[in-house]
């Protein structure tokens, strides 16, 4: 089968490149328990659809923004999702509101990367450094069933073998955090190619970089991102997860060809992930765009649309291939759409100036 040949030369990979791109962990010994400093921390239940806002100020809480004040979640929600069925916040979005918004007057920055490990979670939460996570939730009910969340990690007991978070959809335990299983955490935190954001004083940069090790490069992080899901992939060719985690990554890094061949099997040949998956990822679409895979761009997102129309990715990305196609009307349009939803979202807005301006340029349609 073709797609098992695409995982052994994914295995051959591994075996020959992550001795050199391997993380390096710290000697640093660290106490089998450990909790961030919880009186600082406010729990905030999310109100509708409001994980992101709510689970970004608990953490910037933590160092004197007023969590606990009645509008906090909303003022977030307004910069991140300006309209409220907003399906999707991303961590770039998250990252920007931190370091643009509200950073500056409480001399803060934030910083996410993919690729963080277990090891790397308890080492910041040993040095009192609160995380927010990404990860999978499964949620019973009618309409329910798979969704993106976000966690703040607090602590960790390695003798339970437990992660304590603030869950704005579950709540925090008896204060010291809501008890999750480590193999829980990993498992669902895999779904998301284990991305991680810190926000940080800027006085202790130095030493969050010191912690984060090699992952504090973007570049070395989506490398040891991509060990780790290629070597997921080696353990088990049937995990899915793994395999679009591979696409996810090649797609960033722009390696385009690798990244359609594994969305092909992904979404394509062996469909089985979540329908929710690209609401929240959209390495695919950036993908299949570089190559000129037009028709799959507007199969994948016609797909999204037809269960919600409330991510904004999804009508950048048709606007991108209408540009591409000299349709300029119609990318317009797209374009317009995007920035009435959320006028924050930047890249509709550069693509829509290159347009006017007679500047925009994509790649050739594949035939």
């Amino acid at each position: 089968m073709k797609w098992m040949r695409w995982v052994l030369a994914i295995w051959l990979s591994v075996m020959l490149i992550a001795p050199a791109l391997a993380q390096e962990d710290t000697a640093e010994s660290l106490p089998t328990a450990h909790w961030v400093d919880l009186a600082r921390l406010t729990h905030a239940w999310e109100t509708f659809n409001n994980c992101g806002p709510a689970t970004l100020t608990m953490a910037l809480g933590y160092y004197g923004y007023p969590d606990d004040a009645p509008d906090a979640q909303q003022i977030a929600a307004a910069y991140l999702k300006p309209n409220r069925n907003d399906g999707s916040v991303s961590f770039w979005q998250m990252v920007d509101y931190v370091n643009e918004v509200t950073g500056p007057d409480y001399g803060l920055q934030a910083v996410f990367r993919r690729g963080g490990s277990l090891d790397l979670l308890r080492r910041l939460l040993a040095n009192d450094f609160p995380v927010v996570l990404g990860k999978g939730l499964e949620l019973s009910g009618p309409g329910m069933g798979w969704f993106g969340h976000y966690v703040l990690a607090v602590g960790y007991d390695d003798d339970a073998q437990m992660l304590y978070t603030y869950d704005s959809q579950k709540g925090y335990g008896d204060s010291s955090g809501l008890p999750q299983e480590y193999a829980y955490i990993q498992r669902t935190w895999q779904q998301f190619n284990n991305v991680f954001l810190v926000i940080y004083d800027v006085e202790r940069e130095a030493e969050l970089q010191a912690l984060m090790g090699t992952l504090w490069d973007e570049q070395s992080a989506w490398e040891s991102a991509l060990i780790a899901a290629e070597a997921n992939l080696a353990a088990n060719p049937d995990d899915l997860w793994a395999v679009f985690n591979v696409a996810e990554i090649n797609s960033y890094l722009g390696n385009y060809a690798v990244a359609t061949a594994a969305y092909d099997v992904a979404l394509f040949e062996r469909r089985g992930l979540p329908f929710r998956t690209l609401w929240y990822m959209q390495g695919a679409f950036r993908a299949y765009y570089a190559t000129g895979q037009f028709r799959r761009v507007l199969d994948l997102t016609g797909r999204v649309q037809a269960e919600t129309p409330h991510i904004e990715d999804m009508n950048y990305y048709r606007g991108l291939v209408h540009a591409a196609r000299g349709e300029a009307e119609a990318a317009r349009e797209r374009f317009l759409l995007v920035l009435d939803f959320n006028p924050n979202f930047y890249p509709a807005a550069e693509a829509l100036a290159a347009l006017e301006a007679g500047t925009f340029v994509g790649p050739v349609e594949a035939p």
